[in-house]
């Protein structure tokens, strides 16, 4: 936070609204500020349909499955 004479300025990285394994979800309910800038990896696009955490950790567990079983070089 930067706090200006009249304005207040929030910064903050790409953040999750979800609860995670070992995060809670971010919440910024007690956040007064004039100007906010956040960065973001989807932006203001909707989940795609059937996406679930659990599906991408299987889909990450198979990518690591395809290296080590020699179907992927680097």
């Amino acid at each position: 936070m930067v706090r200006g004479q009249k304005e207040m300025l929030f910064y903050t990285g790409d953040v999750c609204f979800h609860d995670q394994t070992i995060l809670r979800k971010a919440r910024f309910e007690d956040v007064k500020a004039d100007v906010l800038i956040m960065e973001t990896t989807r932006g203001n696009r909707a989940l795609p349909p059937g996406f679930t955490r659990e599906g991408e950790i299987d889909r990450l567990s198979q990518s690591f499955g395809a290296c080590w079983n020699g179907r992927v070089r680097f």
